[in-house]
This record gives C-alpha cells, structure tokens and sequence, in this order.
C-alpha cells in the first residue's frame, strides 16, 4: 500500500500529469482533446502511467463512421486528485 502511494506520488509529480488528471476530471476527452500537453510523446507517457495505476481508463465513444477510444478518470483517481487538491502547504 504505502509503495502504490510513493508510485502515484512519483506519476503524479511529473510534468502535466496532475494537469491532465483535473482535465479528465471535468469530462472525458479523446486524446486530440486533451489540450495540457502539446508534446504528443510526453501525453502519450503520461496517459500510459495514470492509466498503469488505476487513475485513468479508456473508454468507447461510438460515433457516427467509426468508435472512437476517449480516456477517463476513475474513482481512484478523483479520490487522489481530490486529495491532492485539499493539501495545504
């Protein structure tokens, strides 16, 4: 438990990480929507980590021609975007 939450920590420290967390948080988002990071591999490295803990999960969008995947947040992840959110330094 306590090297899950050093994991998390670590993930969420990195650069646009926490940013594409809350982005999540609001609505779900395809991966051109997700806006935070302009830097297509560091997105894609972000979204793999938050989504190897838990904190992120894809999603099936049917559209009209085609599904699209869109990525999510879970309630893992709202409960440590919350958490962090309430910390005060």
């Amino acid at each position: 438990m306590k090297k899950e939450i050093m994991d998390i920590l670590k993930i969420i420290s990195k650069p646009y990480a926490y940013e594409i967390l809350e982005t999540l948080s609001i609505i779900p988002k395809r991966y051109s929507q997700i806006e935070v990071c302009k830097v297509d591999r560091t997105k894609t490295k972000r979204l793999k980590e938050l989504k190897k803990f838990g904190l992120i999960e894809n999603m099936i969008v049917k559209g009209k021609d085609r599904n699209f995947i869109a990525y999510i947040i879970t309630r893992k992840g709202m409960d440590v975007l919350d958490k962090l959110k309430n910390l005060k330094l």
